[in-house]
């Protein structure tokens, strides 16, 4: 059996040790893509009346879907007004509606071949193909929430704005005392470059 060299051992275990610190790390944090009609004018948007939305929530079945919808509304109403819209349920210049989620992952994660100075270096031997390294893969189950956010235009019936969002998150998140906390963080941040800038025109 080939035996690793003493050095590179050592600097494979801190590189996966950094890797999976990194990896846990990365996922606290809320991931936001955003799309909007470039066409849009942003600056017409004065006002919002928010729309029913809908929970999906396939983890916990304590935590209430009406608890959920009471916190994202909350939460959006906040982060709009702070964005200099005035909640108008008459006429708006915008209707807000969302999809709020939660569901179980599980994701595989390894240290690559960069650990192990490239996939030739254990060859084949008495522990197969991948040499030494094969035990360095794991795999990880946890809980991802999401929220979908659109922003359609009142008038037209278009939609002019989009934002997916999503994070690892705990039942305590969701249905705890920090609950309504946690979901304004990530409405603010999912507004954080709300309105997106006006199209260039050459």
């Amino acid at each position: 059996m080939t035996t690793p060299h003493p050095n590179r051992e050592a600097t494979r275990r801190i590189l996966l040790t950094a890797g999976l610190a990194l990896a846990l790390s990365a996922c606290a944090t809320v991931q936001v893509k955003r799309d909007y009609d470039p066409n849009a004018d942003f600056s017409a948007y004065h006002s919002f009346a928010i729309r029913s939305g809908k929970v999906v929530n396939r983890t916990d079945p304590g935590v209430s879907d009406t608890l959920l919808n009471e916190r994202v509304d909350a939460a959006l109403k906040n982060t709009l007004k702070a964005h200099g819209l005035q909640e108008n349920t008459e006429s708006p210049d915008l209707y807000v509606t969302y999809v709020a989620g939660a569901r179980e992952r599980t994701e595989v994660e390894s240290w690559g071949p960069e650990a192990y100075g490239g996939w030739g270096w254990g060859g084949w031997g008495p522990d197969g193909w991948w040499g030494p390294g094969y035990d360095e893969f794991w795999t990880r189950t946890y809980t991802e929430g999401t929220l979908i956010v659109d922003l359609v235009d009142a008038r037209t019936k278009q939609l002019v704005w989009r934002a997916y969002s999503s994070e690892e998150v705990t039942p305590g998140k969701l249905a705890g005392p920090e609950g309504a906390t946690f979901m304004q963080k990530v409405t603010d941040k999912v507004f954080e470059t709300y309105p997106p800038e006006p199209k260039k025109h050459h």
